[in-house]
Formats: C-alpha cells, sequence, structure tokens
C-alpha cells in the first residue's frame, strides 16, 4: 500500500534582528519570529521585539529546539507557520492565543513530549501532519470553526484516546489518525462529505466508526463505514472482532475495506457483490471465505498477508484477478470451486485449486434434553451455509424435515417422553444456482425422559421419622420414595406422592435408613419412570431435651427440669464444675425434673440432659441439651414477723434456714428506701431497741452459710414493717 512520509528541513535564514534570542523580521511595524537562538526551557514569548509587537511565528522558527519544555505564545500572534516547533521533543505544553488562525504545516511534528493542546477558536483547517508523531498527545480542543484536517495531522498520536470533531467538519485527509493505537470509537458528523485512504488504519484499538444518520455521503453499519446507500464498504474498523456479516446491498468491497481486521473470525459477504478492491480483506484474521458467484473482479493484493486463511471457496466462474491476490496466506492455502464452474484448474494463477464437495456433518450425536425433547449436535462442515435437520420415528424411512439452522446444535422440542426418535442432518451450501447439499450424517436416535430428582436432604424429623426432601422434574406426573437399611440393596417403595418430600414414620430410633426417589410422568395411561436420584440416609434420633431451668434447691443442693421428649424411655443429667468438659452422669430417670443435693454452697454447677430409648435391651440416645448452670445457696427466711416488744423496740423472728450459719437484718425507713445492716445474728428472732415513737420501720432478713472465710448469701426476705 501507498505511504507518505513529511520532512522539513530548516532553511537558510535571512540577515534579521535579534533580541533575548529571538531573532525576528519586522514587515509594515510587525515583527516575525524566524529563529530561536536561546537556552530553551520553559518559554513565554514576549509580545514586542525591539518595540514592534510580534503577530507570527515564522517557518522553522523553533525547529528542532530539543531543550525547550513550554510554549506560552502572545495575544498578538495571528500564525504559525509550517514546522515551527518540528522537533522540539521536550515541548510539553503550549498556550495558544484565541487571534490564531493559522497553523502551519508539520507545526508540531515529532513533539513526543506533547500531552494537551487546545486551539483556539477562528482555526478553520488543521494542516497536514500538525501533530504527526505527537506520541504522549493524550487530549485535544479541536474548535467549532474547523472544517477540515488535513492529512496525516494526528498520524501516530498513539496515546489519543479520544476525538470528539467539530459538527461543521467537511473533510478527514488522508492517514489523518493512521497508527492512533488509543482510539476506541469515533463519531463522523453529518456534514463529513470526504474520508481519506487509511484515515483510521492501524488504529487496532477501534471498533467502531459510527457515521451520523444525516450525512449525505456516508452511513454506518455496526461500526462499519458504507457509502450513503450501502452499495461499497468502506472501511471496517480493525479492532472489530468476532464475525460480520456484510449487507445486502454492497456489490463493492472497496480498497482496503477490511484490512488489519485481525480479530475477525469470519466475513460473510452477500450475493450481489461484483467487486472486492485492492487489499480488502489485507492482513485479516479469517480462515477462511465464500466468494459469491457475482463477483467478477479481485484487485492486488486482496487477501495477501491473511495468514490465517486457508481456502476461498468460489461459487461462480472463475473471475478476474490481478496481481498477488492471495500472497503471503496460510501455507495450506488453496481455492476451491464447485463442480462445473469455468476457468480454473488444478493450479489457478500459481495458486493449488480443487473441486469443492461440502464434508458430512460429523461426530453428530442425539440425546435426552428433558421429558419432552431431545439435544441433537454435530460439527461444523467447512464451507456450509448451514445445515437441515430431519426426524423420524423409524430408524430406516418416513424422516421429515424439523429444522433449518446455521447452527451447530438444535433442541427439539414437543415430544412424547419415552418415544424413540431418529434424527439425520445434511449441510448445504447457498449459491446463485440454488443449495448444494452434503451426503446425510449417520442415523442417531434419542428418547425424552424425565430428569432425574436429587435429594436435597434426608433428616431425622423424630425418634421414629425421617423427612425426605427433592427437587421438582418438569413433566413429572408424580414421585416413588424407596426407602432400604443397605445403602446398595433391598429398597422398597414407601410411597407414591404428587408433592416433593415426604416424611416417613413408624421408623425405628437410632437405626440407618437410606433413601432414593424417581420421578414418573403419565403417558396414556402408563406411568414412564426417571432414573433414580442419588442415595441418601438419614438416621431417626430422639430430640435434645431443653432445660428449661436449673435453680437452687437450698444451700447444698439443686434442681433442674426440662421438657419432655417424644418417645423418650428415660433421661440422662450430668455435671461439671466447668462449663465447657468434665461432665459426669448424676442421674438416669424418667421424670423430667430432679433435685441434685451434697453440693458445696456457693460453688457454680453446670448441668446438660440427654434423652434415651431403650431399643431391643440398648439405650439409643438423643444430642445433649444446650449447658445451664446454678450456684448452691442458703434459702430464704420464711415466716418473717416484726412486733412491738416495748414502746421503743420491735421484735423480728423467722423461721431457721436449713444450713444457715447466721442471717443479717437490714432496716429501712420507707418501704423503697435504703436498707442498712442492723445486726447480725446466729438465731432465729432479733429485737431492735431505741427506736422512735410515731414511725414505721421495714425489714428484711438475709441467711449466710460461712464457706471457709466467706460469707454465702441467699435471697432477702420480702420486706416486713411495723410502726410503734
Amino acid at each position: 500500500m501507498a505511504m507518505a512520509l513529511l520532512f522539513c528541513f530548516a532553511q537558510t535564514k535571512v540577515s534579521a534582528l535579534s533580541s533575548n534570542g529571538y531573532v525576528y523580521t519586522v514587515t509594515s511595524s510587525k515583527a516575525t519570529i524566524t529563529d530561536y537562538t536561546g537556552t530553551g526551557g520553559a518559554l513565554t514569548i514576549p509580545s514586542k521585539l525591539g518595540g514592534y509587537t510580534v503577530t507570527a511565528i515564522g517557518d522553522y522558527a523553533f525547529y528542532d529546539g530539543i531543550n525547550i519544555t513550554s510554549v506560552t505564545i502572545p495575544a498578538g500572534v495571528t500564525t504559525i507557520g509550517k514546522c515551527a516547533f518540528e522537533g522540539c521533543r521536550s515541548l510539553q505544553s503550549v498556550t495558544i492565543p484565541a487571534g490564531v488562525k493559522e497553523v502551519g504545516v508539520a507545526a508540531f511534528y515529532d513533539c513526543i513530549n506533547l500531552r494537551t493542546v487546545s486551539l483556539p477558536s477562528g482555526i478553520t483547517n488543521i494542516a497536514n501532519s500538525t501533530f504527526s508523531g505527537c506520541s504522549n498527545l493524550n487530549s485535544i480542543t479541536i474548535p467549532a470553526t474547523v472544517t477540515v484536517i488535513g492529512e496525516s495531522a494526528f498520524e501516530s498520536c498513539a496515546k489519543l484516546a479520544s476525538i470528539s470533531f467539530p459538527a461543521n467538519l467537511t473533510e478527514i485527509g488522508q492517514w489523518a489518525f493512521r497508527n492512533c493505537y488509543g482510539l476506541k470509537s469515533v463519531s463522523i458528523p453529518a456534514y463529513v462529505t470526504s474520508i481519506g485512504g487509511g484515515a483510521f488504519s492501524n488504529c487496532y484499538n477501534l471498533t467502531a466508526i459510527n457515521i451520523a444518520s444525516g450525512n449525505a455521503a456516508y452511513s454506518s453499519v455496526d461500526g462499519v463505514v458504507f457509502n450513503k446507500n450501502k452499495t461499497v464498504l468502506i472501511d471496517c474498523p480493525e479492532g472489530k472482532s468476532g464475525t460480520f456479516t456484510v449487507p445486502s446491498t454492497v456489490t463493492e468491497i472497496g480498497e482496503s475495506g477490511f484490512y488489519g481486521c485481525e480479530n475477525l473470525t469470519a466475513i460473510t459477504l452477500p450475493n450481489g457483490v461484483t467487486k472486492i478492491g485492492n487489499g480488502a480483506f489485507g492482513s485479516c484474521g479469517i480462515n477462511s471465505i465464500v466468494i459469491p458467484g457475482t463477483v467478477t473482479e479481485i484487485d492486488d493484493w486482496a487477501f495477501a498477508f491473511s495468514d490465517n486463511l486457508h481456502y476461498a471457496l468460489f461459487l461462480g466462474d472463475a473471475p478476474t484477478i490481478k496481481d498477488y491476490v492471495f500472497s503471503y496466506c496460510a501455507s495450506d492455502f488453496k481455492v476451491k470451486y464447485l463442480s462445473g464452474a469455468s476457468g480454473f484448474g488444478d493450479s489457478w494463477h500459481g495458486y493449488t485449486a480443487e473441486v469443492f464437495t461440502l464434508g458430512v456433518p460429523q461426530n453428530f450425536s442425539a440425546a435426552s434434553a428433558g421429558y419432552n425433547s431431545a439435544a441433537v449436535k454435530w460439527n461444523a462442515v467447512e464451507g456450509a451455509t448451514g445445515y437441515v435437520l430431519y426426524r423420524s420415528e423409524s430408524s430406516t424411512s418416513g424422516f421429515v424435515k424439523i429444522t433449518v439452522t446455521r447452527s451447530t446444535n438444535y433442541t427439539n422440542t414437543g415430544l412424547v417422553t419415552d418415544k424413540t426418535y431418529y434424527y439425520k442432518v445434511s449441510a448445504y451450501l447457498s449459491t446463485a444456482g440454488g443449495n448444494i447439499y452434503s451426503a446425510y450424517s449417520a442415523v442417531k436416535s434419542a428418547k425424552p425422559a424425565l430428569s432425574a430428582p436429587a435429594i436435597s436432604s434426608a433428616t431425622s424429623s423424630s425418634y421414629n421419622s425421617a423427612t425426605v426432601k427433592w427437587n421438582a422434574v418438569a413433566g413429572a406426573t408424580g414421585y416413588e420414595l424407596y426407602r432400604s437399611t443397605n445403602s446398595a440393596a433391598g429398597f422398597a417403595k414407601v410411597t407414591s406422592t404428587t408433592a416433593t418430600n415426604y416424611t416417613n414414620s413408624g421408623l425405628t430410633t437410632g437405626s440407618t435408613y437410606y433413601f432414593k426417589v424417581r420421578a414418573y410422568r403419565t403417558v396414556n395411561s402408563v406411568n414412564v419412570y426417571s432414573a433414580y436420584s442419588a442415595v441418601k440416609s438419614a438416621k431417626p434420633a430422639l430430640s435434645a431435651p431443653a432445660i428449661s431451668s436449673a435453680t437452687s434447691g437450698g444451700y447444698n443442693s439443686a434442681t433442674v427440669k426440662w421438657n419432655a421428649v417424644a418417645g423418650a424411655t428415660g433421661y440422662e443429667l450430668y455435671r461439671s464444675t466447668n462449663s465447657a468438659s468434665g461432665f459426669a452422669k448424676v442421674t438416669s430417670i424418667t421424670a423430667t425434673s430432679y433435685t441434685n443435693s451434697g453440693l458445696t454452697t456457693g460453688s457454680v454447677y453446670y448441668y446438660k440432659v440427654r434423652a434415651y430409648r431403650t431399643v431391643n435391651s440398648v439405650n439409643v440416645y438423643g444430642a445433649y441439651s444446650p449447658v445451664k448452670s446454678v450456684k448452691p445457696i442458703p434459702a430464704t427466711p420464711a415466716s418473717v414477723k416484726a412486733e412491738k416488744a416495748s414502746s421503743k423496740s420491735i421484735k423480728l423472728s423467722w423461721k431457721a434456714v436449713s444450713g444457715a450459719t447466721g442471717y443479717d437484718i437490714y432496716r429501712a425507713q420507707s418501704a423503697s428506701g435504703t436498707y442498712s445492716r442492723v445486726a447480725t445474728v446466729s438465731g432465729v428472732s432479733y429485737t431492735n431497741g431505741s427506736l422512735s415513737a410515731g414511725k414505721t420501720y421495714y425489714y428484711k432478713v438475709v441467711a449466710y452459710r460461712l464457706v471457709g472465710n466467706t460469707k454465702i448469701y441467699g435471697a432477702f426476705a420480702s420486706p416486713v414493717s411495723l410502726k410503734i
């Protein structure tokens, strides 16, 4: 393909004035900078030199200014000449004033570190190669006044990720965005009437070129560019992947139309295409191409460098082809043509050629896809347009076409469960003269069947029952549940049900039972069955009791109560001084409560209980209850009385508390007031003297037991009161 290279060379400077490194000439009292001899860095170009207003940056003025890092151009400048900043490889930013109306050819060519540019309003033309080679340019503002983007204007701006075209743009030059690897999609405005060749070539990440609907010259389909009436395919973006079907209106694949589309794996051309242009499919990723019989002309290099292209199938007579059409394709590349086609031979224009025979679909298979469907699949046939699938209820005759498809698989629905169906398939190739069919595949059969259920759970539901659950099966009328005491044999039907769960009662506690289930569908009054589910087991077990209370029964005992467990023969109560370990059996009992004596006052004891059921003289146990704790403490004093002992004293009395060492007496002057201890006694009475007449006194008594040197208290008795 043709290529264009632009080189600017600094011209010899004429005699001129100089100021602070700026060389300039003066015309009509206006200065034009023609050269720069300074040290570089961040330049702010003066608005006047020698008293003259700077109005132009001349051609080559800062050419090859490798030390210039930034440039601010003064407001009076209206023109930036050609190659003005070419080769300024350290230049990172440039400020262009609003007055600039013209930027010359290659003005910023090869400024490899230039990152952002904002062009002022008023510029109408971005000249050829203006920003070519600015490989780090990632942002450009194009004003609304621009109507033309010149040849190679942004070529090799590799980091330019997006471009927003002004609405009034009319022309995009040749190679304008070539090698802009960062572009992913572009939108072409309605007034563009000319897009130059290769404008977006080698933009290998570009997946869509979208044309505005009102554009009079171009149109787009799925991001691919066509002429307005879609008769010529102009440009498929090189980042497009997968497959692409060319619209039926297309008669010509234009020059380089699919060039470089390495990610396209298949391209379908319609009947009606007559011409394939120069390099149209060059460097494509396709592995085969079917060329319609309407094609009469293929231009130079049309499929060249498509090194994955193994064959081209011609559906008509040999067209006129030019040079190197299939050069550098796959090493085993062949031209294939239909029997009876004219103009071909064993070697055609130096390419191996052979008559095409449509292959028979291989690896054909058929299998149930459900209670009323069968799935068939086969391998793709090279060159096939599609496939015709046939079905019969006999393996040898009566086959009827059921579908035509481009896919290599099909699910046939609406069938009868457990009925055998026979299938065969043939490939076909569409040509202008009609379809060409392959021989039939081998016949394969399938029998629609219910899917096997899957047991989701099998769990104990009581001491003599287990609950089994399974998924619903599409098309099932009902289910049969089977049980055995052996995981591999001896299964007997438990029930037939339409539900998807069942609780099987009358089982033996602690025995392991194995379950499996199958679905059935009633067809013509006969049940048709699925396969069995996988086996799952369950063991009927006693429920774990729950301790309802664990309370002190006095200074050396605790009373534990729990709920009754269905099916339990009895219960075992366990105790420990550690909540997590060390439990020892306290008793075996048929009741649901127990008072455990002989305990130490003030020590914490932990209890748990489990139920058991006696089966064939063997106890089978349920799980333990959660643990509960209790601390033995002296009982609460009972029958506390307050009696007047004298005009200034009250006598308190109570019943003795078993195991108590003594008693503390507390007094307050109101029922809700603060109680203070007034006495500690070992007996069962106390007289409180030195009281005030007319006052009411409130008392409460608590028993304690001395363990070592520590008093372990019980609960306070209810307060009693008396007025003196």
